[in-house]
C-alpha cells in the first residue's frame, strides 16, 4: 500500500505553506491546474492517474485552502515555475530560494520578450516582483527605473537578495 506523501497532508494556513506544498508538487512532477480535480489528472506519457485514489481528498483539501487565503495566487506561482524550467539551474535555484523566503512577495519570472529590457544580455526568463501590477526587474531602483529606492521599505526584500536578482536579470536602471 503507498503512503500519502507528508506535503499532502499538512494544512495550508498561510502563503508560506501553500508555497512549500506547490514546490513539492513541482518537485514531484505532480504540478497540475488547481481548476482541475485531482481524480482526473493523467500523464501525459501514460494515461496513468497522476494521483491514487487516497490522494485525492488531501490534495483536493490543500487546493481549496490555498484559495481560502485571500490574496496569495497559486496560479501565478505556477506559471513561474513553468516559465523558470528554462533557466539556468542558477536563476532556478535563486527563483526557489526567494519565493519560500518572502512568500507574501509577488515574485516571479516574466519573459524578456514580455517587457522593455535594453540591456545587451538579459536572460529569457527574467526573475521579477510585481509590485502594483509594476513588473520590477531591479529592485534597487523605482518601478520607473529612474531612481534608487530602499528595496526593504519598498518591495520586502533585502538588500543581498535585491543584488541577486539584479546580477541574474544583468539589469541595472537606476
Amino acid at each position: 500500500m503507498n503512503q500519502i506523501p507528508a506535503y499532502m497532508l499538512q494544512p495550508i494556513k498561510s502563503t508560506g505553506d501553500a508555497l512549500k506544498f506547490i514546490l513539492a508538487l513541482d518537485e514531484a512532477g505532480k504540478l497540475f491546474h488547481f481548476d482541475d480535480s485531482p481524480d482526473t489528472i493523467v500523464e501525459a506519457r501514460t494515461g496513468a492517474r497522476t494521483f491514487t485514489e487516497a490522494e485525492c481528498g488531501p490534495i483536493g483539501d490543500r487546493v481549496d485552502e490555498m484559495f481560502s487565503l485571500g490574496d496569495f495566487d497559486p496560479f501565478g506561482v505556477c506559471v513561474s515555475l513553468m516559465r523558470a524550467q528554462d533557466m539556468s539551474p542558477e536563476g532556478r535555484a535563486l527563483l526557489l530560494a526567494l519565493l519560500v523566503k518572502y512568500p507574501d512577495v509577488k515574485i516571479g519570472v516574466t519573459l524578456k520578450s514580455e517587457c522593455s529590457v535594453y540591456e545587451p544580455e538579459p536572460p529569457e526568463s527574467l526573475i521579477t516582483i510585481d509590485d502594483d501590477d509594476m513588473c520590477i526587474l531591479d529592485p534597487l531602483s523605482s518601478c520607473c527605473g529612474r531612481g534608487l529606492v530602499d528595496c526593504v521599505t519598498e518591495y520586502g526584500i533585502s538588500e543581498e537578495d535585491a543584488r541577486a536578482i539584479r546580477a541574474y536579470n544583468k539589469v541595472v536602471l537606476g
